[in-house]
């Protein structure tokens, strides 16, 4: 009996033609592409953006400065104490360090509000190089960051005025004396250098640096006003759980204004992917819900930013109470 032949193997080992690839597919070399969902792919885009938006670099007085600071157009973060309170650590600790370009403020603004001709391209890490932003009104001024450095700059202020009057009044008390001890005039000599200092921080509080954005193309692309707002750089300017649970439910809310249900279904699984990469449990437990997320999207959102800090938008809160938010919900 004759050897049976074999199905395509004898030709395709003698050179013959291939019949394996019956459906034409690509059988070319897979180089390497971008991956837009990759985090670090997304924010170097993102930057990218960002940098057409720029209209220049410098410094602002931010406690002398006579147009109102106002936060909350982009990220509608809520001001903590607490936060707060580790800023002045931290400033007490390492200084200011407000000439450095990854602690500059972004100030958003209309380019005709700046006044012409200044010097707006400075250069980071010197208080010399950087120049004294220069505004046409006192109207207000959108920051797109640095609330709680603000708040701090502001806390601190006040915490070196008290000093400063509390010194004066004891030096003046011993002035005023007709004999001083030795050790009241030791302690005058004291108080005059600790003074000094505080007049010193007094006289120097408030210069920091800033970047310039031009308002007309952040409200053109609303993810690039997000993305400018977040804290990305130091830990202790991070976006808290809550941030980052407001800024998914307006991407699914734009999501769903340009796609519709299916828009907002696709979206939820990439945040939810994300967030469980991440290993952020509680925000992935309240991402996994859809029906919570549809209801805090569609009728909680809209409230606006003062109703951020309610247990609704407490990621901790809403982890551990969702059967008892959705079935208070669907009475």
């Amino acid at each position: 009996m004759p050897p049976r032949k074999g199905k395509g193997k004898a030709n395709e080992s003698e050179g013959g033609p291939s019949t394996a690839n019956t459906f034409k597919l690509d059988t070319r070399a897979v180089g390497a592409t971008s991956d837009m969902q990759d985090p670090a792919e997304r924010v170097s885009a993102l930057d990218k953006k960002l940098e057409s938006a720029v209209l220049g670099i410098g410094k602002i007085n931010i406690l002398g400065i006579g147009n109102d600071l106002v936060f909350g157009r982009y990220n509608d973060r809520a001001l903590k104490m607490s936060e707060v309170n580790k800023m002045i650590t931290s400033f007490e600790k390492h200084g200011m360090q407000w000439t450095k370009q990854e602690n500059a403020i972004a100030i958003v603004i209309e380019a005709t509000r700046l006044v012409e001709h200044q010097d707006l391209n400075g250069t980071w890490n010197s208080a010399e190089t950087l120049p004294t932003i220069r505004f046409k009104d006192v109207k207000p001024i959108y920051l797109a960051s640095g609330q709680h450095r603000v708040s701090a700059l502001n806390k601190m202020l006040e915490k070196y005025k008290h000093d400063k009057k509390t010194l004066s009044k004891r030096i003046e008390r011993l002035v005023d004396k007709d004999k001083l001890e030795a050790d009241e005039v030791v302690e005058h000599e004291g108080l005059r250098e600790k003074l000094g200092k505080v007049n010193g921080y007094l006289e120097r509080m408030g210069q920091w640096g800033v970047i310039v954005y031009d308002i007309d193309i952040l409200d053109g692309d609303k993810e690039l006003g997000r993305h400018l707002s977040q804290n990305q750089v130091l830990h202790i300017y991070n976006e808290t759980q809550e941030e980052q649970l407001v800024s998914i439910l307006r991407d699914l809310r734009d999501a769903k204004e340009e796609g519709g249900k299916n828009a907002v279904t696709k979206c939820l699984d990439a945040q939810h992917l994300k967030a469980t990469i991440s290993k952020n449990t509680k925000l992935t437990k309240v991402l996994k819900h859809t029906r919570l997320m549809l209801v805090l999207m569609e009728d909680i959102l809209p409230f606006g930013g003062h109703y951020r800090t309610r247990r609704e938008f407490d990621v901790n809160w809403l982890s551990r109470s969702i059967n008892v938010v959705m079935g208070a919900q669907i009475q």
